[in-house]
């Protein structure tokens, strides 16, 4: 039989294998989300400039498709690079001034900060493994 997986508060795992109708094998494991913040203009100072870490920002708006599909992909990421980098999104309808700022022309559009000095940017939508290499290229870099 194939395993059954409840969700517990969606903080924990438990799977359940079955044989014959009785519980063969149960796995529980913490399921660890790391939030992806949303930047205003109010934490923007505070979360990105002032961040010990690099910080990779996703400018997007909610009306973009690309942007909608990168948000999975982004969000998985950011749980893979905890600790390394921190991830932000700001929504460039209600910030067009720090968008301005950091000359965003298109969307999706991924901007990588370390030490309030830009390190290098990704434009448009990409796949999870595409996405992760050009990370990895940016953060070498620092």
């Amino acid at each position: 039989m194939n395993p059954i997986k409840i969700k517990v508060l969606q903080k924990y795992r438990i799977t359940f294998q079955f044989s014959r109708g009785f519980i063969k094998n149960c796995e529980f494991s913490a399921v660890i989300k790391m939030a992806v913040e949303n930047l205003t203009r109010e934490n923007f100072e505070k979360e990105v400039l002032d961040s010990k870490k690099p910080v990779i920002i996703d400018f997007y708006a909610d009306w973009c498709g690309p942007c909608k599909r990168l948000k999975p992909v982004f969000d998985k990421l950011s749980n893979e690079y905890e600790g390394k980098i921190c991830f932000k999104r700001l929504n460039t309808e209600n910030e067009e001034m720090i968008a301005m700022e950091y000359g965003i022309r298109g969307i999706p559009c991924l901007i990588v900060l370390n030490n309030k000095k830009e390190v290098g940017r990704i434009a448009g939508y990409m796949g999870e493994v595409q996405l992760k290499s050009k990370i990895d290229s940016l953060i070498s870099k620092i």
